[in-house]
């Protein structure tokens, strides 16, 4: 994996903001961004699951070599929509947790100032300019014009993947293959909303994967809330460690939808559960 300075061409000596690409990307015919939480640093998926496990299952390294694993060897680009604030003093970027434990004149200091200039990357100035980034300058400069792209987003990455594609469709219709998101419960169903054919691909290639402590791909109720299938993650608690858990499952989508030609997806059926005492419709939703 190569680090790659965003804006593309950024000596290491001016702001920039770092993401990982393989070295393939440029020669690939098919291509897996992933777009994480706006509170990760470059690379780390969950540090709850780097202290309890690995630091290869809690960072993108587990996933990384899943990818490179398959036959087709796709490209691999890892964005960065946590480290947006760039530190002078330190020269480098960084998130927001690590700019305010910055070191302070006194213990009762308050944390510096953010100078939305001098410590913001043009183009790179929150999760959403960053996101567009990624898909207007790094993908076409970097990868095929042909290329076909897998999009997995986390957390509070994935409403801003969403909203990205939806309004930019016309020019990502032919490329973008599926999306698979891991989140919460809550969702807005306006950020899949708008227009018809983007709908119709929402609900053909995609699929959210959701905190649930279900096992893993037990198919869940909210496609009418999500506008695609939704599956549990396998994990019950922390949004951060869906993914270390549930990657897998993404990946055997995307071969799934790669592998088949015109593949759409058929809408899931959960298993309706029987009430326990003192359980409501609203509380076993999800």
């Amino acid at each position: 994996m190569n680090l790659t300075r965003l804006p593309l061409g950024t000596p290491h000596t001016e702001p920039h903001i770092p993401i990982h690409t393989s070295t393939n990307v440029s020669t690939c015919t098919r291509l897996i961004v992933y777009i994480g939480e706006s509170w990760q640093d470059l690379g780390v998926l969950a540090y709850r699951t780097i202290g309890h496990e690995s630091i290869a299952s809690g960072s993108v390294v587990d996933l990384v070599h899943a990818i490179q694993a398959d036959a087709d060897c796709p490209g691999i680009i890892i964005a960065n929509t946590g480290q947006l604030i760039w530190y002078r003093g330190g020269q480098r970027a960084v998130t927001q947790t690590t700019w305010a434990a910055l070191p302070r004149q006194t213990a009762v200091s308050p944390q510096m100032e953010i100078d939305e200039i001098k410590n913001r990357v043009p183009g790179n100035g929150d999760a959403g300019e960053h996101v567009a980034y990624i898909f207007d300058k790094v993908i076409p400069n970097m990868a095929r014009k042909d290329v076909k792209v897998d999009v997995i987003a986390m957390g509070d990455g994935a409403p801003e993947a969403v909203r990205y594609l939806r309004e930019t469709w016309d020019k990502w219709a032919k490329n973008v293959q599926a999306v698979a998101l891991g989140t919460g419960f809550l969702w807005s169903e306006g950020e899949v909303g708008g227009r018809d054919d983007f709908k119709e691909f929402w609900g053909d290639r995609a699929r959210a994967y959701i905190q649930c402590a279900e096992p893993l791909d037990t198919p869940l109720v909210g496609r009418e809330t999500f506008g695609c299938n939704c599956y549990s993650a396998g994990e019950g608690e922390i949004v951060e460690c869906i993914m270390p858990k549930a990657y897998k499952s993404m990946l055997k989508f995307f071969k799934l939808v790669d592998d088949v030609p015109g593949y759409r997806e058929l809408a899931a059926v959960a298993e309706e559960k029987p009430l326990e005492d003192g359980e409501t419709d609203e509380e076993i939703e999800f």
